[in-house]
């Protein structure tokens, strides 16, 4: 696994993946995530953002998330701002947290906010003007 996963372990929340389906995840491409059918398969989707190989197939998958407001999705989306590697995959995460809707729409402000403050962990300056646009963003819909 690319990343640090005690995030999602400790809630019991990222899944075990076997050789097959990370082999299946692989095969899909940036473009195949857009279209609305994946709404239908949302562990799927879940499963390219957080496993998938490439950062570009992640990130669309993020972006796909935040779009489509799969709030469902979003602790996928906390644990991939606060552990994936790639810069891209981090701000299509914050923004797509910023796209959140209702009682979602607060939870993503209170994380975003927690990671915004964070002394431990430094995240690129992208990543964190990301997060303040999607702060504003989400304050405003509340």
């Amino acid at each position: 696994m690319r990343w640090n996963d005690s995030f999602l372990v400790m809630k019991n929340l990222l899944p075990k993946l076997s050789p097959q389906r990370l082999e299946e995840i692989d095969k899909y491409r940036s473009y195949d995530l857009r279209p609305k059918k994946f709404l239908k398969d949302k562990l799927l989707l879940r499963d390219v953002l957080l496993f998938h190989s490439s950062p570009i197939t992640r990130h669309e998958a993020a972006f796909t998330i935040g779009h489509f407001g799969l709030f469902e999705l979003m602790p996928f989306l906390m644990y991939v701002i606060k552990n994936d590697e790639s810069v891209i995959v981090q701000h299509e995460a914050c923004e797509a947290l910023g796209e959140m809707k209702g009682c979602a729409a607060k939870e993503a402000y209170n994380f975003l906010n927690k990671v915004v403050n964070d002394k431990k962990k430094r995240y690129h300056s992208d990543v964190i003007i990301t997060i303040k646009e999607a702060m504003e963003n989400l304050y405003k819909s509340f």
